[in-house]
């Protein structure tokens, strides 16, 4: 028995220990007569389902227990145990007498052991044992006999060898893998001579060599594909003769050439097929050449293109339909270039681009077409342009200063938009226009004023901007402030006084707690003898040296909290009862918040001429202002004095111009916008309306106006791709790269190369990408226009780039902490 590992602790627990000791005995001996009748139990429900195997495992268990305990009788154990080992012995026979009839031989030899091993003198099963042992061994001659048999090449004779093996022995081992190998090797030793003589064109013999394959494997593909490769020559033979009587006889040339085309599909390497046709391809030839040269008679040159195509498809590389080609090529050109010059000379000149992009598609290299093709683009460039008439700002004596500030910005600003064709003409070369038909800027300026169509044809549109009135205004509003002063001193309790009372305490229950430990752990300790006995047991001492630790650790506890008390009691006498606390006086005084703000409005309008209408006018109004506070001084409640400091009237002025400005320049460059949009607007009507040449006209004014990927554009796109189709005889071109690549249309819009993001304060620059920051500017800071037109939100910037493809430079303003700084930055391709 194993030693236990605890021991009572007393004589009391000692005692309870025994007890416990003797309860355990009988219960295991108890549990011993109950485990082998449940084993006992078990095998027998085992038995009368059959399961011997299980029944034998659970009586020998039951057996097992009953021999352990040597006062308890085993005979019916011993009985009932024979008796279930002599039925699954028997069972396992009679399991081994089936599968040897079936000829599962090794399954059988394995049922037989499992009968020997519970009765393994039986002569019954030791005789049948031996009987599968040898037409195991039988077996196994044959199959061996069948492989030999198969390396030499006598296919029927080794099957039928291997198949007797496999009627004796059903499971034999790689049996039916052997019977499948030599019907692969027959198989393929047949599809090797079809192979041969169907090379050697003695296709009688290749068809009875594949048959003969497809006799052990019937499912062969490969014997299959000669049998269909023996038809198909054979089918290719009658082609080739019929192709020949054709052409002896003058049959048509693309039907005899497209017989002989499959007729080497079917039969490749037939030696006449490739000479036969080439001279069908020459007889083709002749008559495109025909064809295309009555095409060429009529003007039918994209007919006349497509037949020569399809010849030089037919004879590749041939030279006379190459040079027939690049004739044909250049007179669809000329063909082409002569309507872009009529159109040329009717002032079309979009209709005309579109005639000469057709033209160099066949002719890139022509010169003249290049000449024309850049007088077309610069006319068409000619009306995207907007010309302006700027009148400058008019005003009163008295806010004349302010239209000055107004007035030069926006002409500088017109001056320097370069995505806009906008050509600026000035108020002294307009007073001789204006006077010709009659007019003054003064009349302009009337808020009502209507121009005549037409009325003033040497410029697009007139721009005239008026200051309306400037107010200076000062607001005053009262607030109030407050300022603490000292104003004497009081005695209050300390609060540390409190804490350090509360430690005190604390560690006095600390000690208290302590000492009761102690005394409990020396009463303890006195219960053993000193010194101790020399018989003490083993669980006596081990109670001893608890008792002996818990007594230390209770000792290093007390000296502890007496340490901890002591400090406590230090710390409270060191600590002052009461401390003194300054009296604190708070004062209200009167606080003056003055604010000076500077209002300008002025009003901006723009007449087209040539329609009359207004397209702009808006009333625009800036500010600027400037607030401070004031507090007279009071020294007695210690109230600093504070000075009005504010902005001048020339720097507030300043300031709300600006702000003006950056209105008008939001508004001009919104408005010069859309005239490049306009265009598709006239597109519509002129194709609503059935007039083709307008359509087109506008729609690459549109494009050239707007070079970047829209949805309006593809739209127009598509137009003039059927109009190009059209004009092309019905042939269609890639009319979006030659677009691309000869006018540079349609690229992708442009977006700054920057991490954007808005704020409140507007749009602040965190990072810029392959772009020198200025020495003195640093990330993040504020973006405030692009090419001079503000940018407050992250949708003013779509819009400003909304024009703009990829690839263009535009010039940043960004503000630093002390000045602005320009960079110039180039886009990159995005969506807005």
């Amino acid at each position: 028995m194993k030693p236990y590992r605890f021991l009572p602790r007393s004589v009391w627990d000692y005692r309870r220990f025994l007890w416990c000791i003797l309860a355990v005995g009988l219960a295991v001996g108890s549990a011993g007569c109950d485990s082998a009748k449940k084993h006992y139990q078990k095998g027998n429900r085992y038995l009368e389902q059959g399961r011997y195997d299980q029944a034998v495992t659970e009586l020998q268990q039951a057996l097992e227990i009953c021999r352990d305990k040597d006062d308890e009788p085993c005979g019916l154990y011993q009985d009932q145990l024979t008796y279930a080992q002599g039925r699954a012995a028997e069972a396992h026979y009679r399991r081994a007498q089936t599968l040897a009839a079936e000829t599962r031989l090794d399954q059988a030899l394995g049922a037989l052991d499992d009968a020997l091993r519970y009765a393994p003198q039986e002569p019954s099963y030791l005789a049948l044992r031996q009987q599968i042992l040898a037409a195991m061994e039988q077996a196994e001659q044959l199959r061996r006999q069948g492989l030999a048999q198969a390396d030499l090449a006598q296919w029927d004779q080794a099957l039928e060898t291997i198949q007797q093996a496999l009627a004796a022995y059903s499971t034999l081992p790689s049996g039916a893998q052997d019977l499948q190998r030599i019907k692969q090797r027959a198989h393929d030793h047949y599809l090797r001579l079809a192979q041969q003589q169907l090379d050697m064109e003695n296709w009688p013999d290749a068809q009875q060599h594949a048959n003969q394959a497809l006799i052990y494997l019937p499912q062969s593909r490969d014997a299959q594909d000669i049998s269909t490769q023996i038809s198909q020559r054979r089918q290719a033979i009658e082609m080739i003769r019929q192709a020949q009587d054709e052409l002896a006889g003058g049959g048509d040339a693309q039907g005899i050439l497209d017989r002989l085309n499959q007729a080497r599909r079917l039969y490749p390497n037939h030696p006449e097929i490739d000479g036969l046709i080439l001279q069908a391809k020459r007889r083709l030839l002749e008559q495109n050449l025909q064809q295309a040269e009555q095409a060429r008679q009529l003007q039918q040159y994209q007919q006349a293109l497509r037949i020569l195509q399809d010849a030089g498809r037919t004879l590749p590389g041939d030279l006379q339909i190459a040079q027939r080609l690049e004739a044909v090529r250049q007179e669809l050109a000329g063909w082409h270039l002569a309507h872009a010059r009529q159109r040329l000379a009717a002032r079309q000149p979009g209709n005309a681009l579109l005639d000469l992009l057709l033209a160099r598609e066949y002719a890139p290299y022509d010169s003249a077409a290049a000449a024309d093709f850049g007088r077309a683009k610069l006319a068409l460039a000619e009306q995207i342009s907007y010309s302006i008439g700027f009148l400058g700002f008019r005003s009163s004596w008295q806010n004349r200063q302010i239209a000055s500030r107004l007035e030069d910005p926006v002409r500088q600003y017109l001056h320097r938009i370069q995505h806009i064709p906008v050509r600026l003409t000035d108020r002294a070369a307009l007073g001789p226009l204006l006077g010709d038909i009659g007019l003054d800027d003064s009349e302009l300026n009337a808020t009502e004023f209507r121009l005549k169509p037409g009325r003033l044809s040497q410029v697009d549109g007139l721009l005239i901007g008026q200051v309306v009135q400037l107010r200076l205004a000062t607001d005053k509003k009262a607030e109030k402030g407050h300022v603490s002063h000292p104003a004497g001193t009081k005695m209050e309790p300390n609060p540390e006084y409190r804490s350090a009372q509360e430690r005190v305490n604390a560690a006095r229950g600390q000690l208290t707690r302590a000492r009761d430990k102690l005394k409990a752990a020396q009463k303890a300790m006195a219960s053993f003898p000193v010194p101790p006995p020399p018989n003490e047991s083993p669980a006596r001492k081990r109670l001893r040296r608890e008792a002996r630790q818990r007594l230390d650790q209770a000792e290093k506890d007390a000296a502890d909290a007496l340490r901890d008390l002591n400090r406590s009691e230090k710390q409270l006498a060191d600590t002052p009862r009461r401390i003194s606390v300054p009296i604190v006086v708070e004062w209200h005084y009167p606080i003056s918040r003055v604010t000076r703000t500077a209002t300008i409005v002025c009003y901006l309008k723009l007449i087209d001429t040539a329609s009359g209408d207004i397209r702009l006018a808006e009333e625009i109004t800036g500010q600027a202002s400037g607030s401070d506070l004031t507090v007279p001084g009071d020294p007695i409640h210690h109230v600093p004095a504070d000075p009005l400091t504010l902005p001048s009237d020339d720097y507030l002025i300043d300031q709300a111009a600006l702000a003006c400005l950056d209105q008008i320049y939001v508004l001009l460059g919104r408005t010069l916008r859309d005239n490049g949009r306009r265009f598709a607007a006239l597109h519509r009507q002129a194709r609503d309306q059935g007039d083709p040449d307008a359509a087109v006209e506008y729609a690459l004014l549109y494009l050239l106006a707007r070079p970047v990927v829209t949805a309006q554009a593809a739209l127009l796109v598509d137009y003039l791709h059927q109009a190009a189709q059209q004009r092309n005889q019905g042939v269609a071109i890639d009319l979006r790269q030659s677009l691309g690549e000869h006018l540079s249309l349609l690229r992708p819009a442009g977006m700054l190369p920057a991490d954007l993001r808005q704020t409140e304060a507007g749009i602040h620059v965190h990072a810029l990408q392959n772009c020198p920051i200025p020495p003195g500017l640093h990330l993040p800071c504020r973006l405030h226009a692009v090419d001079g037109m503000p940018a407050e939100r992250l949708a003013d910037l779509e819009d400003i780039l909304s024009d703009r493809p990829a690839g263009q430079r535009v010039t940043l303003q960004l503000a630093g902490p002390d000045r602005s700084y320009d960079l110039e930055v180039q886009l990159v391709p995005g969506r807005h």
